[in-house]
């Protein structure tokens, strides 16, 4: 995986590209990415969510998603950015930028920038954090998170049980952007997609339990009621159905369990890894990256993941896995 890697995947007007890296300076990936990113604008696509990851020597790579509506541009204040769209009846809008010193703060930001584009909390179907310190800070975070989502309304997503969940999400580690962190700082950064207009639908494991039940605010997944059948596809770890980490330490173990379980929630909801458009592989050790790949090249798993080195929420945890599928391809 010397790279570079790139991934394209499209349906029904939404587009995502993966591009990842390793080992290459930016003078040999950077112009096969901008050239793809060229033939998206010359095909009427508009950017509406980019996500870089990497630096200091690791893994570098991107996620990029464009859709051809036309897109409309709001400064959401506090260095938040929002892009949105409608299609076919449904509002849609990606916020990036809101950065905090803690998740309720971070969420307080959100929600005010959201309102400027006629958005709320309650609208939000997946989010990403990262978490300066997570490992000291996880429970923290939680408990920060629940209280705001309880202050804004949440949980709004429909249920198959009748009840209502979370947002899909992903919560690790501080990310290596190539940009420090100050000294003495300790962040916590929000990125989320929102959607009004349509009814997405919270979604349940049958191999892991509900994370609510032990004290984190997120679906394992959420399913769009849109043409190209979006699957937002939670953080998901090497975790039983008890609650249990599996496996300390062993690497390679974590990485086979994670993605049984993957393999196994995707099925019970009628979806596979082969509908996979985009996601990431976090990897707690940067000396695990290449097992990883040797790993998913011995079982022929060619995925759209950006390998990105981040801690995940537990210490007994070395791998994680998240993604967004378009279902209908």
């Amino acid at each position: 995986m010397s790279g570079p890697r790139f991934y394209s995947s499209s349906c029904a007007g939404e587009q995502f590209l993966v591009w990842t890296a390793r080992g290459i300076s930016q003078a040999t990936w950077g112009p096969g990415l901008q050239e793809r990113l060229s033939r998206l604008a010359d095909s009427g696509y508009h950017i509406v969510q980019e996500r870089r990851f990497g630096g200091d020597g690791g893994p570098v790579g991107g996620i990029v998603r464009a859709v051809a509506h036309p897109v409309r541009e709001l400064d959401g204040g506090e260095g938040i950015s929002l892009r949105g769209w409608e299609d076919d009846g449904v509002s849609h809008c990606c916020l990036s930028g809101a950065v905090s010193t803690d998740a309720g703060l971070v969420i307080s930001r959100a929600q005010r920038a959201l309102g400027q584009a006629g958005f709320s909390m309650g609208d939000v179907v997946r989010t990403w954090y990262r978490v300066d310190g997570i490992l000291h800070r996880y429970d923290a975070f939680n408990r920060q998170r629940t209280a705001a989502y309880d202050q804004y309304g949440l949980p709004t997503l429909g249920m198959e049980n009748g009840g209502r969940g979370y947002p899909a999400s992903t919560g690790v580690g501080g990310l290596s952007t190539g940009v420090g962190t100050p000294p003495g700082e300790r962040l916590v950064r929000l990125e989320l997609y929102a959607a009004k207009g349509c009814s997405p639908q919270a979604l349940s494991s049958p191999v892991q339990k509900d994370a609510p039940l032990y004290g984190s605010a997120f679906s394992r997944g959420v399913r769009m009621p849109v043409s190209c059948g979006l699957l937002e596809l939670s953080g998901t770890a090497a975790i039983d159905e008890a609650g249990a980490s599996l496996y300390p330490g062993d690497f390679i173990a974590q990485v086979a369990a994670t993605f049984e379980r993957i393999v196994r929630f995707l099925a019970a909801v009628g979806a596979s890894l082969s509908q996979l458009a985009a996601g990431c592989a976090y990897i707690r050790r940067p000396a695990d990256v290449d097992a990883c790949v040797r790993w998913m090249d011995e079982h022929q798993l060619d995925l759209p993941l950006v390998p990105v080195i981040a801690d995940i929420c537990r210490d007994d945890l070395l791998f994680e896995v998240d993604g967004e599928l378009f279902r209908t391809r």
